[in-house]
């Protein structure tokens, strides 16, 4: 048994510490002193501490900490230029500034614990069983605030990940008498289970979950009075002054204690600002002047730096990630000898499988900006007046005072159910006409569970976003079908809008037999990949509604003879269509006569509006109710993956070689080419930007088809020579195309439509060890060329509206000479050793000692 420990320090606040513990745990044979080992153990703890993990190349600068403080207490100036205030970090100089060697406020923690045991079951079995546990605590370092704002802008996260296996080999034993000798020799079998957990949540370590808590600036109680107009009421006939609504007149402002730097935007501005008269009478003349309001943050002279030249940044947002991965592996190998005839008919034969399941789920929320959303939520039931029924006001004699006055207008279809649920959280009459300061209000008041989903979601420009949990952040108990997003009810009578986690499951199965036919070496094998993304995907992607097919349209006349059945309708009105258009076959299209046509334009110029104008299943409306029609289930991809490869000797000296590969890569991730599908993203399409990056959740695997044909040469005995001709075709790569005269919206997202080849020829020269020197030449003639060098080199072909053009260009890797050479001085030990000695006990003070020298060089 052995303990290790070992501690690290650096100046720059790196700090490393661990042990290890491993060791055999034995047990005496029975009957007998001898003691042999059944179990293995290691474990392994870990601590590690850094101020910064990765330092900066270039220099970075702060603010001097007492001109900071100022900034903080002080955060406007008058504007030198026009009325109002700036921010007085625009007046910034190099005196203000100072030299930093680390990024601030970026300290990682990391824990880490592996351990593992492995037991020997007998002489040709064991059973592992091992796992690892990792705890990272760490500061998302932001450039933009790292002048200013490094104290509050940084996020805090919190990771843990938990790994376990378990593992099971057995081997077969081969006898060693060749007469009882099976055909079947040195099987070998392993099966492995291996489960992982991946839990990251991040926030501001003060505010957490506390949704109202990160844009709070402080209580502003804003004064109101009635506003009145000679006139005559319609109702009563009098004549007199009428109530015609009512008017800021003056904000009290008490500053916050959660977000000190932003109340102090506020503080000063009330300080600076001459009268309430058109600098505070409404929050929104506080906004406009400089000051914050609840929801709101600093805002520079220059947009693009607001947050780069104003203290008091908070951090954006706050969310969480769950994540879990079953992984299950069975592989085996066997070899296959007819008895009598030995190696040369020898079959090595491997087969395996595996299957992987996964499932994200993440949460987010912009919490900054829902104080602006109840704020617009708030009172908009009430914002008229009842002027059916008028209040006349009257003297204790019955005489009319010249005035009448009106209750507030209740309208039950404009009420939010956000207001609705904070009338009842502060015991109002939830139909009341209570008008409600949303401002004047404590965070603690409110949550995010008082808003429905739909109003989070907000027409597109979302408050939140998840998958796998609902909106208040509870991890779904059940994976949702794209139906229930579109219809479920939830228990207050919202629509729930619950995201399923994403839940892509992967499986392959392989086989491979090495074996000698006469002169020849083979190497044959085949895997079989599938992949199932395992979620919704959009039916067409030139239109977010169902068109109908030809089949279904026959009161516009008659398809020509070349038309599809399934081949989509475009019309000249979506409304109201009196005649066909064109036609389209997935992405090829086709004029109203049949005809092939490579730009859909002339297919939208000849509609009644001059945009394309499909024939949709329900034409009621330009833009009808999405449902669960546009979509449907993720096709799974089946990969089919053959390698050949075989050599065989020319002669003593000399040895020829090809093979022939299929490779395949799936989709991977949750990253920007949007593998996981996002229904919120298609359900507000039509409101989305045109131009806009969509994810594309119906990617298919890549593919690489390579080929290789080579020659081998002895020359003399230390050295060969060899000559190698390669052909790579690439095939569904994924770049970002232009989806053009899609309905209803324009968009860009990723498709599988690059393509490409690599062909080259490769020189190699080995030296074997000579005395202490062995060296390695290489030189390698290659064309790379193809439509993307990655899936984003188009974005901005695709961003400028043309057609998506696919031109051979040379890949950015693309290099036509490349030359390496690699030299290798080295001794060795023992007899072989022929270096210097030491002393009289011949120390052999360079044993194993060596030098390796590589050189590269490129051109292109």
């Amino acid at each position: 048994m052995e303990l290790v420990t070992s501690q690290f320090l650096d100046p720059y606040g790196y700090n490393l510490a661990s042990a290890n513990l491993s060791g055999p745990l034995m047990m005496k044979d029975k009957g007998t002193s001898n003691a042999k080992s059944i179990i293995g153990f290691f474990v392994s703890g870990e601590w590690e501490h850094a101020k910064d993990g990765s330092p900066s190349a270039v220099q970075l600068y702060k603010v001097k900490d007492d001109y900071l403080s100022f900034l903080e207490q002080n955060p406007l100036t008058a504007s030198p230029t026009s009325s109002g205030f700036v921010p007085t970090a625009s007046f910034i100089t190099a005196d203000n500034l100072e030299e930093t060697n680390i990024r601030l406020n970026n300290a990682n923690d990391a824990y880490r614990l592996s351990a593992k045991l492995d037991f020997d079951l007998n002489k040709y079995s064991s059973l592992t069983i091992g796992g690892n546990a990792e705890l990272s605590r760490y500061v998302n370092w932001d450039y933009n605030a790292s002048l200013l704002a490094f104290n509050s802008a940084n996020e805090s996260y919190k990771e843990n990940t938990y790994r376990g296996f378990i593992r099971f080999v057995q081997r077969f034993p081969t006898s060693q008498n060749k007469e009882k000798q099976s055909v079947f020799q040195n099987a070998y079998y392993s099966i492995q289970a291996d489960y992982t957990k991946f839990y990251q949540n991040w926030g501001d370590e003060n505010h957490g979950t506390n949704a109202f808590d990160y844009g709070y600036v402080g209580k502003f109680e804003t004064l109101r009075q009635a506003v009145y107009g000679i006139g005559q009421d319609s109702i009563t006939g009098l004549n007199g002054w009428l109530l015609q609504g009512y008017a800021d007149t003056l904000v009290n402002f008490t500053p916050g204690t959660l977000n000190p730097n932003l109340s102090n935007y506020t503080s000063q501005y009330y300080s600076l600002a001459p009268g309430p008269d058109g600098y505070y009478r409404s929050i929104f003349d506080i906004a406009n002047g400089g000051g914050l309001i609840n929801g709101s943050l600093p805002v520079s002279t220059t947009t693009i730096y607001s947050m780069f030249l104003n203290t008091g940044y908070p951090t954006g947002n706050y969310g969480t990630r769950d994540n879990d991965q079953f992984h299950f592996a069975l592989n085996a190998s066997v070899d296959i000898v007819k008895p009598g005839k030995g190696d040369k008919s020898k079959h090595a034969l491997e087969f395996g499988f595996e299957y992987e399941q996964r499932t994200e789920r993440r949460y987010l929320v912009a919490p900054i900006g829902l104080w602006g959303l109840a704020r617009q939520l708030t009172n908009q039931h009430i914002l008229g007046l009842d002027k059916e029924n008028p209040l006349p006001v009257y003297d204790e004699f019955g005489v009319f005072l010249d005035t009448v006055n009106y209750n507030r207008k209740f309208v039950e279809s404009d009420q939010a159910y956000f207001d609705q649920s904070l009338r009842n959280s502060l015991s109002l009459d939830p139909y009341g006409l209570d008008y409600i300061d949303v401002d004047a209000l404590d965070p603690s008041q409110m949550n995010l569970a008082m808003f429905s989903p739909d109003e989070l979601l907000n027409n597109g420009s979302s408050y939140y976003a998840a998958y796998g949990y609902d909106y208040n952040g509870n991890k779904l108990k059940k994976q949702p079908s794209i139906d229930d997003f579109f219809n479920e009810i939830d228990a207050n009578g919202n629509h729930a809008r619950n995201q399923a986690a994403y839940r892509p499951n992967y499986s392959a199965a392989y086989i491979q037999d090495k074996f000698n036919f006469r002169d020849l070496i083979f190497n044959i094998g085949m895997r079989v990949d599938r992949f199932d993304n395992n979620q919704s995907v959009l039916k067409d992607k030139y239109s977010l509604y169902p068109i109908r097919s030809a089949a279904e349209v026959n009161d516009l006349g008659d398809h020509p003879s070349n038309i599809g059945d399934d081949y989509a309708v475009y019309v000249n009105d979506i409304l109201q269509p009196t005649e066909i258009v064109g036609y389209r076959n997935e992405d090829t299209w086709y004029n109203a006569d049949g005809t092939e046509v490579s730009d859909p334009k002339v297919l939208a110029q000849a509609t009644n509006s001059g945009g394309i104008q499909p024939y949709l299943v329900d034409n009621s409306s330009l833009n009808p109710t999405l449902s669960s029609s546009s979509f449907e289930d993720y096709k799974p991809q089946i990969s089919f993956m053959p390698r050949i490869a075989f050599s065989f000797p020319i002669s003593d000296e000399a040895l020829f070689f090809a093979h022939y590969d299929v490779l395949t890569q799936r989709p991977s991730g949750t990253d920007a080419r949007g593998v996981a599908f996002a229904p919120i993203t298609q359900y507000y399409f039509f409101t989305a930007n045109q131009g806009s990056l969509f994810s594309n959740p119906n990617l298919k695997p890549e593919k690489t088809i390579d080929y290789q044909v080579g020659f081998k040469q002895r020359l003399g005995l230390t050295s060969a020579i060899t000559i190698a001709g390669s052909y790579r075709e690439l095939k569904d790569m994924i770049q970002v195309e232009n989806v053009a005269y899609a309905y209803p919206n324009n968009y860009i997202t990723y498709t599988n439509a690059d393509f490409g080849t690599v062909k080259s020829i490769q020189l190699t020269y080995e030296l074997r060890r000579i005395k202490n020197i062995k060296i390695d030449a290489n030189y390698t003639l290659q064309f790379a060329a193809g439509t993307g060098s990655s899936a984003t080199s188009g974005v901005n072909l695709a961003g400028s509206g043309l057609p998506n053009l696919r031109t051979i260009v040379p890949f950015s890797y693309d290099q036509r000479h490349n030359i390496t050479l690699s030299a290798d001085y080295r001794f060795s030990e023992g007899k072989s050793y022929n270096g210097p000695v030491v002393g009289k006990s011949e120390s052999q003070i360079f044993a194993n000692a060596g030098l390796n020298l590589i050189f590269r060089a490129g051109s292109g």
